[in-house]
């Protein structure tokens, strides 16, 4: 997940939002020096990181709208 074109870093939310096999993660400091990964749906892209909905949409082959569907 360290590959810019698949992990992109959020503006003033220090967080990273990235896709791998279809899949969507947000990455969190974890306090120590590292990064906490979870996963997320195309909803809450949406909604917490609007800033980079537009590129992580295009890279699962979507648009916004259907990417803001995604509850998986």
């Amino acid at each position: 997940m360290n590959d810019p074109v698949h992990c992109l870093e959020v503006p003033d939310k220090g967080v990273f939002i990235g896709v791998r096999e279809g899949k969507i993660y947000a990455f969190r400091d974890d306090g120590t020096g590292g990064y906490h990964a979870y996963p997320i749906t195309g909803n809450e892209v949406c909604a917490k990181f609007h800033a980079v909905s537009p590129r992580i949409a295009g890279l699962l082959g979507t648009d916004v709208k259907r990417l803001s569907r995604l509850h998986e």
